[in-house]
């Protein structure tokens, strides 16, 4: 078969490779942490939203797996390159998903007489995925011509001085690069050339190579009309076509949001009329097979007008398909959206970017909050499902203007929603401000005057954890679209949102309680997988880690810290004079004959509080603090922080009881308290000093000290545990040697051990031995 172009649609890439890739640049980083907000861990394997939808729904049945996935349509650049290739008089074959048609893509290029490969980049923000596929052409056959353009190579040509552009060139180790807003024309020129022998010196918006150098050529604007150039899906099999299709009926945006390189990126805003809108809807409707149209302008509805038209023409023709869309709330009206839910809208995106008209001023967005709050009630009693997408982080965003998007997320009450992290991109209006607004770095990497990327973060994350009343949307492998394909492939809604309900809940769980394994969680989504089996899963595992639960927990823990805490619970000890750090130490005691257990039963008075009330009584006698703070994890339950205070009068046992009452109360709190008290950002916002956390107990089986949750482990400097076990309880100082000498930890042990005998005999509990190990 002999082919002149050769198009590849889209390469999903390996989500572990991914995830790697994007951690290089940092744990902390805005791009790994919006990344890792979108992925689980399920037996050591990471999955996205859909990835983990398939996994379960086949799990038992792989034989039967039909992969539910984002990219489950022809991708639309083929559809309409190929077109404009055909009405140019170029043959054209095309291999959809990369992944996963490898061996087709292989045969092609074995057994085919190909002339060129185009690559296209749409939705590419790394090379990775691009590499992947030239490799794979290499490998295969060397003669064949690979020309890659799209948003992706514009991208890099942007702002890059030229020596930095010839080594990503080299890098990518295309033979031609289109650089073009459209491209369509370019490519074809150099097919044209290509095909007759030509030079490529003379071909705008090209860059080629030759030798060990790229050829940058003349840079102009290529317009080709919509109008001229629409799709012919009589050139492609119905059955490649399928059920969902993607669609434009208009280029770039009217608007110059400041965020938003987009119009400078696309050209001038144009649109299709009516009339042809209309011709395609047929051509669609002729086909039989399609169910979903997602229309791809980011200004559907605009002009208003036009808008209207199109949709009494869909309902005069009663066309049998769904169809989601964009939707500028600004931009439309009550008739407006009715019509819209007779015409067979199911969803529609809307662009809010902030709940703050302060950030909506000063991101030159039109629109206000009233706006959305019109127009979320009357899309939902239309039918039609909303999606709020969110920025945080713009220059101008304070903790203020955060909680206004947050209060706006939860009165106005859209379906789904996601916060991203502002990006800071050299070709969007608001970089021409970066001197004014003190912006510095780029990308995921920045600061401006009232913020800076690791604030930002956090606060998305609290958007993630906080709002109850939508459910969040990942940035990555699942979207709105997503909602009305899993539709399609014969689940309900309610199970798409019990399914993600679980998945978030998952990714809430590891915030709220790192480490944990949430394993009620995991059941539960496996069985909202399983959607034509089981119609209703217990919610009861999510709600524990609602918004609700977890502003409530926010709550306690701001109050129990509202009041300063110690600065140091150890400060007035003596120090080592070697203050090299070393690795912690432990010095052990074993506690024998076990009269303390058993009489500590028959009071009442738990052991394990027992022995925490006298290490209390010990750090207060050495220190002469009034109130002590402790990381104490007891009675199998996960660490929390304690705020002892003695008043020198109470007794012992009412000591034991006020502390373990404490501890049970603050245990039922389902947040994790040290992913917010040593959050500095997040105590910030209520005025708080975060609190120090140098003191730890333990009593349970685990004695290795490896129990410390993350967030403290490196500020625990000294830590008692007690092991139970056969009749004893083993006891060991754990400490750091360039924080204490042994003679300091020798008078803890004296201390500890003179407290110890002194008030269980109090208490009536006798304890007969304690010698060293």
């Amino acid at each position: 078969m002999k082919t002149d172009v050769l198009l590849i649609g889209y390469n999903t890439g390996d989500l572990k490779d991914y995830l790697g890739m994007v951690r290089l640049m940092g744990a902390t980083s805005g791009a790994y942490r919006d990344l890792a907000m979108a992925v689980i861990d399920v037996e050591g394997q990471p999955y996205d939203a859909l990835q983990a939808m398939t996994h379960f729904h086949y799990k038992g049945r792989e034989d039967q797996c039909q992969p539910f996935h984002n990219t489950d349509f022809l991708w639309p650049t083929i559809l309409y390159l190929g077109s404009f290739l055909h009405k140019h008089g170029h043959s054209f074959d095309y291999i959809n998903l990369f992944r996963s048609e490898r061996e087709q893509f292989k045969q092609k290029l074995l057994n085919d007489e190909i002339l060129s490969v185009a690559i296209t980049t749409t939705l590419y923000v790394i090379a990775e995925p691009v590499l992947e596929i030239v490799s794979f052409i290499r490998q295969y056959n060397q003669n064949v011509k690979i020309i890659i353009g799209g948003p992706y190579i514009g991208n890099q040509t942007g702002d890059n001085p030229p020596d930095v552009q010839q080594l990503f060139f080299s890098r990518i180790g295309a033979d031609v690069y289109v650089d073009s807003s459209e491209g369509e024309t370019a490519l074809v020129q150099t097919i044209e050339a290509l095909k007759e022998g030509r030079a490529l010196a003379g071909i705008d918006n090209i860059i080629f190579k030759d030798g060990d150098q790229y050829i940058v050529n003349n840079k102009s604007i290529e317009r080709n009309t919509l109008n001229d150039n629409m799709v012919n899906y009589s050139l492609f099999p119905n059955n490649d076509i399928g059920r969902f299709v993607s669609l434009r009926t208009a280029k770039s945006c009217p608007f110059s949001c400041a965020f938003c390189g987009f119009p400078e990126r696309a050209g001038r805003y144009t649109y299709l009329p009516v009339d042809l809108v209309e011709k395609e809807l047929d051509a669609l409707a002729e086909l039989g097979t399609v169910d979903t149209i997602t229309f791809l302008d980011d200004t559907f509805n605009v002009p208003k007008g036009r808008f209207k038209k199109i949709l009494r023409m869909m309902i005069k023709n009663k066309y049998n398909f769904h169809w989601n869309s964009y939707y500028r709330s600004d931009h439309g009206d009550e008739e407006t959206i009715a019509l819209m839910g007779e015409a067979g809208c199911e969803g529609v995106f809307l662009g809010c970017e902030s709940g703050s008209d302060t950030m909506l001023k000063k991101m030159n967005k039109a629109a206000r909050q009233k706006d959305y709050k019109k127009a979320i009630p009357l899309l939902r009693k239309a039918g039609i499902a909303t999606h709020a997408n969110l920025i945080i982080g713009f220059p101008g965003e304070t903790l203020d203007t955060f909680q206004e998007t947050l209060d706006f997320l939860e009165e106005a009450q859209p379906d789904y929603f996601r916060a991203q992290l502002w990006y800071a991109d050299p070709i969007t209006p608001v970089w021409k401000k970066r001197e004014e607004l003190g912006i510095q770095g780029g990308a995921f990497n920045w600061k401006h005057h009232t913020m800076n990327d690791q604030i930002a973060c956090d606060l998305v994350e609290k958007l993630f954890c906080s709002v109850q009343n939508s459910l969040w949307m990942p940035q990555y492998g699942f979207e709105l679209w997503s909602t009305f394909y899993l539709k399609r492939r014969g689940a309900t809604l309610k199970q798409v949102k019990d399914f993600m309900a679980h998945f978030n809940a998952i990714i809430r769980a590891r915030f709220m309680n790192p480490g944990e394994t949430p394993h009620d969680l995991i059941a539960g989504m496996a069985k909202a997988a399983r959607f034509d089996e089981v119609k209703e899963v217990a919610m009861s595992p999510v709600a524990v880690y609602g918004g609700d639960r977890y502003k409530e927990a926010e709550r306690t823990w701001v109050a129990w810290f509202r009041a300063p805490a110690p600065a140091k619970n150890i400060d007035r000890l003596p120090a080592a004079l070697d203050a090299e750090p070393r690795e912690a130490r432990t010095e052990a005691l074993i506690l024998t004959d076990q009269t303390l257990l058993a009489e500590s039963a028959r009071l009442g008075l738990d052991s394990g509080y027992v022995l925490a009330a006298i290490y209390v009584l010990m750090l207060a006698e050495l220190t002469g603090h009034e109130e002590v703070v402790l990381v104490a994890g007891l009675a199998g339950k996960k660490p929390v922080p304690l705020r002892i205070k003695r008043d020198g009068e109470e007794r012992f046992a009412d000591l034991v009881t006020a502390l373990k009452k404490q501890h049970q109360a603050l245990t039922a709190v389902p947040l994790n308290p040290f992913h917010y008290l040593c959050n500095r950002i997040r105590l910030d916002q209520h005025g708080l000093a975060a609190p120090t956390f140098d003191v730890g107990f333990y009593f349970g089986s685990a004695t290795d000290g490896k129990h410390l949750p993350q967030a403290v482990d490196g500020q625990v400097g000294l830590m008692l545990t007690a092991e139970e076990s056969g009749g004893q309880v083993g006891l060991q100082f754990h400490y750091k040697p360039s924080w204490f000498d042994a003679s300091v930890i020798k008078n803890l042990e004296n201390t500890f051990t003179g407290l110890l005998n002194e008030t269980t005999a109090t208490a009536g509990i006798h304890q007969k031995q304690l010698i060293h190990d």
